[in-house]
């Protein structure tokens, strides 16, 4: 009796450990557009998710998000002139502990550095107009002294 006890309870125990191991978050929707100051592209995950943001070179910017399944997702991307991101690659791997990993890589028109923010489930990326920067228009503190 104590023996079958003790293995419910061993059961009981291991069942949410197992669970907490196995639910990854699914890769939802990239999507790409332009405001009056620059580009953005969200990628929507169906949970929040901790990811890292990398340039391993001056035209390649790389979203990496932990736990992350990329599989049937909508990809509504559009290149636009006006913005210096010319592509987006989505991939699945693994890292060095076995988790999976999400990895969007932005490939880019010019050596920019994008900004990252996130809320929720969304990661932004933002990159300034081209069109708005050799304008000069992206200052609005005026000319300066």
């Amino acid at each position: 009796m104590l023996w079958m006890l003790c293995a419910a309870l061993g059961i009981g125990v291991m069942v949410p450990l197992r669970a907490s191991t196995t639910d990854l978050a699914v890769l939802k929707r990239i999507s790409s557009r332009v405001d009056t100051r620059a580009g953005v592209i969200s990628i929507e995950a169906s949970d929040p998710v901790p990811y890292v943001a990398s340039q391993p070179d001056p035209k390649t910017f790389v979203i990496e998000m932990r736990d992350v399944v990329a599989a049937g997702f909508t990809d509504n991307f559009t290149v636009d002139p006006r913005v210096p991101i010319g592509g987006v690659r989505v991939e699945n791997a693994r890292a060095f502990d076995g988790a999976a990993i999400a990895r969007v890589s932005l490939t880019l028109a010019q050596p920019i550095r994008p900004r990252v923010r996130s809320s929720r489930n969304v990661i932004y990326i933002e990159a300034d107009r081209v069109d708005r920067v050799a304008a000069g228009v992206i200052g609005s503190a005026g000319p300066s002294s």
